[in-house]
Parts: C-alpha cells; sequence; structure tokens
C-alpha cells in the first residue's frame, strides 16, 4: 500500500469519465492505497465558479474529499518545498509554475507532512508536455 496523492485534474477528468483518468483512480483504489489530499485541492474542486447551480456538480466534489484517507495541511514545509519547485522550475524552463500545482507537488515530495512522516508517495497527474506534443501534429 502506497500513500497516493492525485493532481486535482485527475479528480475533474475523473467526474468527466476520461479513460486515462479513471484507470488510474480504479488502480489506486482496487490496491487500497492510502489517497490523500491536500488543503489547496480543496480550495481548486469547490472554486468552479458554477458549483452552487448545479448541486450534482458540487455533490460529486465533496464526494471526491470525503475519500480522502487524510487531509494534508500546508504547514511551513510544504510551503518552502513549493518555493522551492517554483524556483527552480522557473530557472530551468524559463515558466512560472502555478502555486496550486507547487503546492501539491511540494505535497507529494515531501518526506514529512505536519507532525506525520511519510513516504513512497505516488503522485498522479496528466502530462502537458503529451498534450502539447499530440496537439502540434
Amino acid at each position: 500500500m502506497a500513500n497516493v496523492i492525485f493532481d486535482t485534474n485527475i479528480y475533474i477528468f475523473h467526474s468527466f469519465r476520461y479513460k486515462d483518468a479513471v484507470e488510474v483512480w480504479d488502480k489506486c483504489v482496487s490496491e487500497n492505497n492510502a489517497i490523500l489530499i491536500s488543503t489547496i485541492q480543496i480550495t481548486e474542486l469547490l472554486s468552479f465558479h458554477l458549483i452552487d447551480q448545479q448541486p450534482s456538480l458540487k455533490t460529486q466534489r465533496e464526494k471526491y474529499i470525503s475519500l480522502a484517507d487524510e487531509v494534508i495541511l500546508v504547514d511551513d514545509i510544504i510551503a518552502r518545498k513549493a518555493a522551492e519547485l517554483r524556483r527552480t522550475w522557473k530557472m530551468y524552463s524559463g515558466k512560472a509554475l502555478k502555486l496550486p500545482d507547487a503546492v501539491i507537488a511540494a505535497t507529494a515530495s515531501s518526506s514529512q507532512t505536519g507532525s506525520k512522516r511519510r513516504r513512497g508517495f505516488i503522485s498522479y497527474g496528466y502530462s502537458t508536455q503529451r498534450y502539447i506534443k499530440n496537439r502540434k501534429k
């Protein structure tokens, strides 16, 4: 069993039943992995501007949140790691890494979250590189 943190897009794409997202989700759940979610992901999932006009969407997003085995708070260690990731990303790619993405990556890569030590994170996300490569064809 491993600790798994999904990129927020996995939740969104899973809700749209995208094949890759469904396969990743099903694999993680079937292997009884511990699903972790960052507080910033809760914010992202509930920030859609029409969520209050679409009760089924709000219910679905709340269900994803409730399925998490643990909510990881963004603490000083994660915040500092996210800042480091943003600096490094900008230096090597020339592009800005969005704060939520940096926090999620920092949460997954941090060996310490809150007061608990965690090892063996598996992080699942969608590769924008693959998307961009396929669009250029």
